[in-house]
Order: C-alpha cells, then sequence, then structure tokens
C-alpha cells in the first residue's frame, strides 16, 4: 500500500467512523480483536429518522468483513454487539448472498421490494454494443456503430415506442439543494413512511459525499411540481454523457409515476445516456414494468436487510413505505 493510498484510507476512516457526520450515544462502529489483532469490523454510521411526529435513532452498518481464517463466529459476535445498540432501527443496503445469509441467521429480515435492482435502457442497440461490443473486432464495432444509432432513432420514433421519451413536460422542474431536499422529504405528505429528519445535517453531507465521486457523473438533484405546485416527485442520480446514470433516489405520487420517470428519462437521453440503473420504488413498479427496465445484472444482487424490536418499523420496510434510498445507505459510505 502507498502512503498515498493509506492516507486516504486513514481520512476515509476518520472522517466515517472516529468522527462521523450525525453521532448518536451509544451507536459506534466495532472492531473485534484477537491476541491484540484486528480480526474483524463492522462500520456503523448513526442516522436519524422520522415516523410523522416521532423521531427515531437508527444506523447503516457497511464495511463489514472478517480476517479469512477466523469466520467461526466473528461475524455473528458483531452482528449480536451491533444489535444491542441503543437504537430503534438498523440497516444495511448492499450486501452479496454470502454475508446475507448471515445477516438473516442473526435475526435481520430482507427487505425484498428494496432489494430489486433496475436497469432502464434508453437507447438499446447502443447499449447493446456498450455491453457486448468488445467481444467484435474494432471493424465490426466500427460498422455497428451507426446502425445503432439509426435502429435506437427508429425505435423512439414508433408510435407508443416505450423507448420514446418527451422532452416537454408538464412538471415545473427546480434544482435542490441539500436544505431544499430535505424540506421536500418534509413536505411529501405520507402518512406512516420512514424519513430522514428535516434538520439533520447528515442530508448536506450524502449530497456532498456523492457530488464529489466525479468518477460516476455530475450529480444532479432535480425536483418537479404539478401545475397547481404540489410536489409530484423528484430525482437525485449522475449525469454524463454516455453510459449509465446510476440514480440514487427517485420519488413521486404514485398518481405522477409516470411522468417523474419521463422527466428524468427525458434528461438522460438528451445527455446521451444509454441506461439508468436504480434500486425499486413500490410507486415505480407499474412504470418500470411498461417502460421496458430489466433487473440490473452488471451490479450483481444487493439486499436490504433490516432489525428492530418495533413490528410496525420492520413492517414499513417490507412493504415499501420509506423515503429511505441509496443516498442514505451503503452508496456514500464506501470509499470510491
Amino acid at each position: 500500500m502507498t502512503p498515498e493510498l493509506e492516507e486516504r484510507y486513514r481520512s476515509w476512516m476518520r472522517d466515517l467512523f472516529v468522527d462521523p457526520p450525525t453521532p448518536l450515544d451509544g451507536v459506534h462502529s466495532l472492531v473485534c480483536t484477537d491476541g491484540g489483532s484486528v480480526i474483524g469490523f463492522l462500520g456503523v454510521v448513526a442516522r436519524r429518522f422520522s415516523v410523522g411526529s416521532q423521531t427515531c435513532s437508527a444506523s447503516v452498518c457497511t464495511s463489514f468483513c472478517v480476517k479469512p481464517g477466523m469466520q467461526g463466529g466473528t461475524g455473528s459476535l458483531l452482528l449480536e454487539q451491533y444489535r444491542s445498540m441503543p437504537q430503534d432501527f438498523a440497516f444495511v443496503d448492499e450486501v452479496g448472498a454470502r454475508s446475507s445469509r448471515l445477516f438473516v441467521r442473526c435475526g435481520w429480515q430482507v427487505s425484498g421490494l428494496q432489494s430489486i435492482r433496475w436497469a432502464l435502457p434508453l437507447r438499446p442497440a447502443a447499449r447493446f454494443l456498450e455491453r457486448y461490443g468488445r467481444r467484435m473486432g474494432r471493424l465490426a464495432r466500427w460498422t455497428a456503430t451507426p446502425a445503432a444509432f439509426a435502429i435506437d432513432t427508429a425505435l423512439a420514433l414508433m408510435p407508443r415506442s416505450p423507448f420514446c421519451y418527451r422532452q416537454q413536460s408538464k412538471l415545473t422542474a427546480s434544482h435542490l439543494s441539500a436544505s431544499a431536499l430535505s424540506e421536500w422529504s418534509t413536505e411529501f405528505d405520507k402518512a406512516g413512511y420512514i424519513r430522514p429528519v428535516a434538520d439533520d445535517c447528515y442530508t448536506a453531507w450524502a449530497l456532498a459525499r456523492a457530488a464529489s465521486m466525479t468518477q460516476h457523473g455530475e450529480l444532479q438533484a432535480i425536483g418537479l411540481r404539478t401545475s397547481t405546485g404540489s410536489i409530484a416527485g423528484w430525482y437525485v442520480y449522475y449525469a454524463r454523457s454516455s453510459g449509465t446514470g446510476q440514480v440514487l433516489q427517485l420519488v413521486a405520487d404514485p398518481s405522477q409515476a409516470y411522468p417523474v420517470l419521463e422527466h428524468l428519462a427525458s434528461d438522460a437521453a438528451v445527455r446521451g445516456m444509454t441506461c439508468l440503473a436504480g434500486s425499486i420504488h413500490a410507486a415505480f413498479l407499474q412504470v418500470l414494468a411498461d417502460r421496458r427496465a430489466v433487473l440490473d445484472q452488471e451490479s450483481g444482487r444487493r439486499w436490504m436487510l433490516v432489525h428492530s424490536k418495533d413490528k410496525d418499523i420492520v413492517e414499513a420496510f417490507l412493504s415499501g413505505n420509506l423515503l429511505i434510498s441509496r443516498l442514505d445507505g451503503e452508496w456514500c459510505l464506501h470509499m470510491r
């Protein structure tokens, strides 16, 4: 490890786990040692959420690792210690299939809906070339590129095509700052929804952290209102000139799901992107299906799991009554 990389790790560990953006008493990261040697680690970042007028203490866990050869009970011990912390609930949203089995054995529940990752092709022929073009020769790829452009253009012009996105919208768009995003989350009136508290500085920290990951593109936070001024929805995603745009947050009133997704997809298509990818929300199940979205195979299976003694909180996760997105989960917690 180079000195520069070591310093990056030290800075990341210090800023996230030693001096976290939203500390809570008794909620902290865990280290497991054996004879003075570190054999396990579970990173914990505290959060505060609200359900109606009540505030909940919570946390996200991340960077869960156990030293090879020391798996016998070490991971379970860390998760048991984590469960005993004074908090209303804990969640994790990027757990692989192997680790998810350990979480389940330790009493966590899979939130199936939020574990679904979708991919929405905007220009399917160009998307195909991006994924499989490397297997073709240079001449074949050079020949196929204009053909792919022609196919995508024809698909967009076909009547009722799922790949046609109108650039004009009846919704009024505005860029959202961190404070505005918190206000919109509070104003979005859905009884029983679990949402980040409006006065928590975490939203500003997460947006700044996500925006610094410029390898994914330029972060955009766009709010959409109807002609009457009510909130239709909003989205936070990485805009780039080609490739896949990662969607960190996509929210809409169920009656406005179609125009909100239309606005997002149109914005991405104009910029030249070939695909969008994100995690599912109940309001968008039908519209994503109608637009020929598919399961995202590139990022692999990633599970969201939750643990809480409060059955209502667990039920909110299982039913999708959440304003908890990738922006609130592990995406902003990794060292990238």
